[in-house]
């Protein structure tokens, strides 16, 4: 499949006029910002860290041109060629590659985690508290004490959290894309317990460190203290 360089200016970070032989993150100084990209060696596994990152972005972007290719699969392949990384041959990538593209590569699992989330910041978010919402009414179905409508509730967030993670993921529902995923909201949601909550609004912090609206932007007061009552959503119709 054939792109233009329009089809390209779209996306958050266009790295599409980026050598394999130049640091990207020299280039684009934001994606230094992300640990888990800064942290990647240089070569990574006999890789470029710029072919790799390249990949990523031209991936999981939202706005990737390679979204218009109804496969997964093939798009990693049509990422993967436009990143510049290596083959054996026209229909093969090499074992590092093929490995890389086949989740076997944790250091790289954590990268793609990092930029989906980054980009995807609200609806990482939502996320986050989603699963939050759905321990707590797991909890108290095992407990007995529960509303009629939990098993409706239960399913509405498990439908919920799968959708975002078939956005943020860009379809991409491989294990270890969902996994990587699913680690970094863990660690999220150890500080959404009700308590946390409080301990950060009584401090003037706000509970979920990834803002959806920008890193300087300031949340009414108690928006948060509320989060307990995500355990009852969605409110059955009358």
């Amino acid at each position: 499949m054939d792109f233009s360089e329009k089809d390209f200016k779209r996306m958050k970070y266009n790295v599409r006029g980026i050598d394999s032989d130049e640091d990207i993150l020299k280039k684009v100084p934001d994606l230094a910002g992300i640990p888990e990209f800064s942290e990647l060696s240089n070569p990574h596994n006999g890789l470029l860290r710029t072919e790799i990152i390249k990949y990523i972005l031209f991936m999981y972007d939202p706005n990737t041109p390679v979204n218009t290719v109804p496969d997964v699969m093939k798009r990693k392949f049509y990422a993967a060629t436009l990143a510049g990384l290596p083959k054996k041959n026209s229909v093969r990538f090499t074992e590092e590659v093929e490995a890389m593209l086949g989740g076997s590569d944790t250091q790289v699992n954590e990268a793609i985690c990092a930029f989906i989330t980054r980009l995807n910041s609200a609806k990482y978010t939502k996320l986050v508290v989603y699963n939050t919402a759905l321990e707590l009414q797991l909890k108290a179905m095992l407990s007995g004490k529960y509303k009629t409508d939990a098993i409706e509730v239960v399913d509405a967030l498990e439908r919920g959290i799968s959708d975002i993670l078939r956005q943020i993921s860009n379809e991409d529902s491989s294990k270890f894309t969902v996994d990587a995923i699913y680690d970094k909201v863990r660690s999220e949601k150890l500080e959404l317990r009700p308590e946390d909550i409080a301990d950060k609004l009584a401090n003037g912090e706000n509970p979920v460190d990834i803002s959806p609206y920008g890193e300087n932007y300031d949340f009414p007061d108690n928006q948060w203290t509320n989060i307990k009552l995500l355990a009852d959503i969605p409110e059955k119709k009358k």
